[in-house]
């Protein structure tokens, strides 16, 4: 006795396999993605190496030490007065800046879940410029309205992919698998209203 033939997949189950399937291997070719990273980290090092080379700090410290206000403004930290004078280009390196290690590890963390996902979907260009104008525009928030002093950190970039990762899980959810779709719109979705 032969087993009946399975039924044809609908062009409906076959759009949300390929996109599904786009989505997974993108993940491991996140390249633009890996790069933010690394220049996250480099610039996180690099900044750390002042005081090492000073005298004053052990190369674990250089990773894990909390950096000054003093030594983030010299590095492009958002300072609300310099920015006041002009200083524009401060709305960008703050978001490339992070205070310690912790700092630091936490938002890498969340630019590799979030980043690969966004690159796998709207391609590397669009990611890191994504990335780019949401730092800004978190940075360029906090100096108009936030009424700090002085900030870092790649947070605003972080959200911006997120927002861009639950935008297209709500205006692509028929073309999605379920798992999916429910990961990009419900639980992301939950993830960025609980860190706002």
């Amino acid at each position: 006795m032969t087993a009946p033939p399975a039924a044809p997949a609908s062009p409906a189950t076959d759009v949300r396999e390929q996109v599904a399937m786009r989505i997974f291997d993108g993940l491991w070719r996140a390249w633009a993605t890996y790069g933010l990273a690394a220049t996250l980290f480099a610039i996180h090092i690099f900044v750390g190496l002042h005081p090492y080379y000073r005298g004053r700090w052990s190369p674990i410290q250089v990773l894990i030490w909390p950096r000054g206000t003093w030594l983030l403004a010299r590095f492009g930290s958002m300072r609300s007065k310099a920015v006041d004078r002009g200083e524009l280009w401060r709305l960008v390196s703050a978001g490339f800046l992070h205070v310690d290690g912790l700092h630091f590890a936490v938002n890498l963390v969340g630019l590799l879940l979030v980043g690969r996902v966004v690159e796998a979907v709207f391609g590397p260009a669009r990611t890191i410029a994504l990335f780019v104008i949401a730092t800004m525009g978190g940075t360029t928030l906090s100096w108009l309205v936030g009424g700090t002093a002085s900030s870092v950190g790649a947070s605003g970039g972080i959200f911006g992919l997120m927002g861009a990762a639950v935008y297209f899980g709500w205006t692509r959810a028929s073309d999605l698998p379920d798992d999916v779709s429910r990961v990009l719109k419900r639980r992301l979705t939950i993830i960025v209203v609980l860190n706002l």
